[in-house]
């Protein structure tokens, strides 16, 4: 029997012999988690932050905006038998839906060859959608008016300066300009359009009642009204379907009470608000498909690794078997292995995706929105999602080679497994190309073809590197020189994202190329004692191993080409925007030459262990 001691040194024995394998594992498992859970919690994070900015705004729900130059009722009635009938204002402040209503004057006209809009206001009045003063201060006398933010469209405007408006092209009046604030409802520098003309606006100006001459102010009704309903909840998620249905429900509940001959907008009708949910939607596209291509990486490095681990170890679990350690031990021996450090890989990426990511990422969204402070949203669901995936795939894989290699008997696990007989390929039956090749080059494709699965492991994980690869820069490509005005506004934002994908795709690459490589030199070390002993000299020795990795490796670039265009089809179908026609010729070219690249210099970093191969070890057998 075997001592529990001795047997817990044999799984040390077995990492500390696998080190870098190991290390390969969880580094590829990292990256895959720290793409899934990182994409998978920005839009979460975003929309966490801006509901915390509408809330402290006190948002309003829906405005509701007077379609007949007469504007909202303000005066109860009483008929003749004493019914009292609301006012329109006062109907919406009693319904039992409305928790606030804020009545105003809001005045759109061309001033001075600005198209401005005028919000006419009473501060004590005004509730919702409170101004956020961005530099100066509120107005404190009559003389004295606020203005939007400046944007891409909104014209920027001096501290202190004076400025004239020209209400109905009569009596303008001078007001001096004392803050510069954003309104919460116009949060994005693509800035707003009138409601008549749907033209961008040059200006926005907030004023006090009392700053328009008493005979235009008499003549001015009330044409908006800001409405908050009645929050049935703590945690409002104004992205959320459900509270899009509220809304709507109450817009529905008023249109039933007769109510029909007003214009109700809501979030979905507000400009900023729809940008911001479109780009949100195409950010959860790219989390929800980019990451797939990582994970399936992944799986076939664990897949990969696993396997050749256990097939190294057959005279370790051979002698196991004869010792009397149960199916279940050895078994536990390799699960164990494999469930740590699969799962110390995706708690080190959901860490690091869901910290340090958004992070990074959040402040690029300033080119579309004004963004509010960052507010700390975890969206654990993606990652564990990812998290699980990856565990349960690795254990099943690694539960299913273990069982296999359990199931011959003892005395020829012991053994070294028989290897396969020589036989011709079909290349040998073209003369013409076969008589012509080197017998350095004749030896590497006999062993390639020989051992298939070794090959097709090789090839997959290597195209699927590069179709990550492929993916990352077309993306780019696509926001870069696309001209669609639907492009070019979400441009700058996705940029840093696909930056992302492609340092992501870079790093999986190399330490996918390294652990093949590395992998490749181990079971190889009986061959290159071999080429030691007859004398061959390092270089050969080396290009012996490498001339196999780089035709493996070459095949897998090569369709792994084909293989990023569909991903790149796929992704942008689903993003609804761009198309391949956009992506550059030399992306093509750059994708192969950055893997192949990186094969290359793994291997230079590799040569060290190939010279280090201890020949009188390795020649040793088993008789």
């Amino acid at each position: 029997m075997v001592k529990p001691s001795s047997y817990f040194k044999t799984i040390y024995r077995s990492v500390w012999n696998n080190l870098g394998r190991i290390i390969s594992i969880i580094s590829i498992i990292l990256i895959a988690i720290v793409c899934y859970a990182g994409l998978g919690t920005l839009s979460s994070t975003v929309e966490a932050s801006f509901n915390v900015f509408f809330v402290d705004s006190n948002l309003s729900d829906i405005t509701i905006k007077a379609t007949s130059e007469s504007g909202f009722s303000t005066q109860d009635q009483i008929t003749e038998d004493g019914q009292l009938i609301y006012s329109d204002v006062n109907y919406f402040k009693n319904s039992c839906s409305v928790e606030e209503v804020d009545a105003f004057t809001s005045l759109e006209f061309e001033n001075y060859g600005e198209n401005t809009r005028l919000y006419i206001f009473n501060p004590d009045d005004m509730q919702l959608n409170k101004l956020k003063v961005v530099e100066g201060r509120m107005p404190e006398n009559v003389n004295e008016v606020v203005v939007e933010q400046a944007s891409l469209t909104i014209a920027p405007t001096e501290l202190n300066s004076t400025i004239r408006i020209n209400i109905m092209g009569m009596y303008p009046i001078d007001v001096t300009v004392v803050g510069i604030v954003q309104n919460p409802l116009m949060f994005t520098p693509d800035g707003d359009v009138d409601l008549v003309n749907q033209e961008t606006l040059d200006k926005v100006v907030y004023c006090y009642q009392e700053t328009i001459p008493s005979l235009i102010s008499s003549l001015l009704p009330v044409t908006d009204l800001y409405v908050q309903l009645v929050k049935y909840n703590d945690r409002i998620d104004y992205f959320s379907n459900s509270y899009l249905n509220d809304v709507q429900e109450a817009i529905d509940e008023f249109e039933a009470d007769g109510y029909t001959d007003f214009a109700y907008l809501t979030l979905e009708e507000n400009k900023a608000y729809n940008i911001l949910s479109s780009y949100m939607e195409k950010v959860d596209v790219i989390a929800l498909v980019v990451p797939i291509f990582f994970l399936v990486v992944a799986a076939l490095v664990v897949l990969t690794t696993m396997t050749r681990m256990i097939d190294e170890d057959r005279a370790s679990i051979g002698c196991y078997s004869s010792l009397g350690v149960s199916n279940f031990k050895i078994k536990f021996k390799y699960m164990l292995i494999c469930g740590v450090f699969t799962t110390l890989g995706c708690v080190l990426g959901m860490i690091l995706g869901l910290t340090v990511l958004p992070a990074v990422i959040y402040p690029g969204f300033e080119t579309i929105v004004f963004l509010p402070a960052k507010v700390m949203f975890v969206d654990v669901v993606p990652g564990i999602i990812a998290s699980l995936i990856v565990i349960v795939s690795a254990m099943a894989i690694t539960f299913y080679q273990i069982s296999m290699e359990l199931k011959t008997e003892s005395s020829n696990l012991l053994l070294p497994k028989t290897p396969k007989a020589g036989k011709k390929i079909f290349l040998e039956k073209i003369k013409v190309i076969w008589r012509r090749l080197p017998f350095r080059y004749k030896s590497s494709i006999r062993n390639i073809i020989r051992n298939k699965k070794h090959f097709w492991m090789t090839v997959i994980t290597t195209a699927g590197a590069t179709a990550i690869v492929f993916l990352g820069l077309s993306l780019y490509d696509v926001v870069s020189f696309n001209e669609s005005p639907a492009v070019t506004f979400v441009a700058d934002t996705i940029k840093p994202i696909c930056i992302l994908i492609i340092m992501l795709s870079l790093l999986l690459t190399i330490f996918v190329v390294y652990n093949l490589t590395n992998m490749n030199i181990g079971e190889r070390t009986r061959e290159i004692a071999t080429l030691d002993v007859l004398g061959y000299h390092d270089r050969e020795v080396c290009m012996y191993i490498y001339r196999e990795i780089a035709i493996m490796g070459g095949v897998g670039v090569v369709l792994g080409i084909p293989c990023g265009i569909i991903a790149s089809y796929v992704l942008l179908g689903y993003l609804d925007f761009g198309s391949l026609a956009d992506v550059q010729w030399y992306t093509y070219i750059a994708s192969a030459l950055l893997v192949v690249s990186f094969i290359v210099v793994v291997d230079l970093m590799l040569i060290r262990k190939i010279l280090r191969v201890d020949m009188t070890t390795s020649l040793k057998s088993v008789d």
